[in-house]
């Protein structure tokens, strides 16, 4: 099957918000304590959770190398006869992010994906849609890497997304840049709240700290070996806001799954998501030979705090339980009425598990 054609739709833009509290309806100013859970299966396969640092864990032969090291001039040398001699140091496991030594989802692993849902979750209105994104080149054809979730965020990824037309012929194609002059900056609702070019985010997320669960090695089909962690596995950690709208606030809830009755639906994250994967070998052991899923994660909110400056000075308002759920399901609604073209509630998960069954029996 060919790569499918573009629909040309025009991106939203309006002038961004100021960062300093300023505006007298962007006030709201907080943090939100968020849980993460590794699912423990999906569509009956276990389900794991890898994100990756880059890394290598090597292994050598301790006596090779230190004779390889005898004969070295210097370090070019070193290398130069240690390449020649690729048995004396192996490449195992692909190591997970860490900062000080202990295993976490990196801030900036969770921001990509919540920027990518938000970006997706917008489809054009009237040819006007409210969000860029990024594109790397052509829409995949049949077969080729990036089908599946070309697929799995349509009818989004069936847009190219353009600054302008002059005639029926787009004027440029390129995501929001705020390097200018800041008061005649435009932007899309998705690069105003995360950031862009020139322009910071008014949301930072902190690094989720791995709170449960093991860190299993896993060797799997392809020759691909890699630490992960284990189905029911669990992290922690805040993410701060700062002069949002209440809506705006619903939008950032939206991107970490949230739905409109204050619950939250599982997300994709990390390495491998579109495909279940053949286990040949694990340690510790038992997980040998079966298939296995990865990346399915659901978030949710243990604790939402306000910050304002009472007669007293700074204070706190802090909601849990069921007046959380209940205010969570209100910003989604706000976010929902003000965004139009904006997807509540999908849950890419479900629909990648209903696109597997359908290839299994296409198959």
């Amino acid at each position: 099957m060919p790569a499918p054609r573009l629909r040309q739709v025009q991106v939203r833009r309006e002038r961004a918000t100021r960062r300093d509290l300023a505006d007298p309806e962007a006030r709201l100013v907080g943090r939100l304590r968020l849980v993460c859970e590794v699912l423990r299966e999906v569509d009956g396969w276990p389900n794991f959770l890898h994100m990756g640092s880059g890394a290598l864990e090597l292994s050598y032969d301790e006596r090779a190398v230190r004779e390889l090291a005898v004969r070295a001039a210097d370090v070019r040398d070193f290398i130069r006869i240690l390449q020649s001699q690729p048995e004396a140091v192996k490449a195992e496991h692909m190591e997970v992010v860490r900062y000080a030594d202990r295993p976490c989802i990196p801030g900036s692993s969770l921001k990509g994906t919540v920027r990518s849902r938000l970006e997706l979750s917008f489809t054009a209105v009237n040819r006007r849609v409210r969000s860029c994104f990024h594109r790397a080149g052509k829409p995949p054809a049949s077969g080729q890497p990036g089908r599946v979730h070309f697929e799995l965020w349509k009818p989004a990824t069936e847009e190219s997304r353009v600054i302008g037309f002059r005639g029926r012929k787009p004027v440029r194609d390129r995501v929001c840049d705020a390097t200018r002059v800041f008061d005649r900056v435009r932007v899309c609702v998705v690069c105003d709240l995360l950031g862009a070019p020139g322009l910071a985010s008014r949301v930072l997320f902190g690094n989720l700290e791995h709170r449960k669960g093991r860190l299993i090695k896993l060797e799997l089909d392809g020759h691909e070996k890699l630490w992960a962690f284990e189905p029911g596995s669990t992290f922690e950690g805040d993410v701060a806001f700062v002069s949002l709208r209440e809506e705006e606030l619903g939008l950032l809830l939206v991107g970490l799954g949230a739905t409109r009755d204050g619950s939250f639906n599982p997300i994709l994250m990390g390495k491998s998501k579109y495909r279940p994967r053949k286990v040949i070998r694990s340690d510790p052991p038992g997980w040998e030979g079966k298939t296995v899923r990865f990346g399915a994660v659901k978030l949710d909110i243990k604790e939402m705090v306000f910050m304002h400056v009472g007669e007293g000075g700074p204070c706190e308002d802090v909601l849990v339980g069921d007046e959380l759920k209940r205010r969570i399901g209100h910003l989604v609604a706000r976010a929902s009425h003000a965004y139009d073209g904006l997807n509540v509630g999908f849950s890419e998960v479900s629909r990648l598990s209903g696109m597997l069954r359908g290839g299994k029996r296409n198959g």
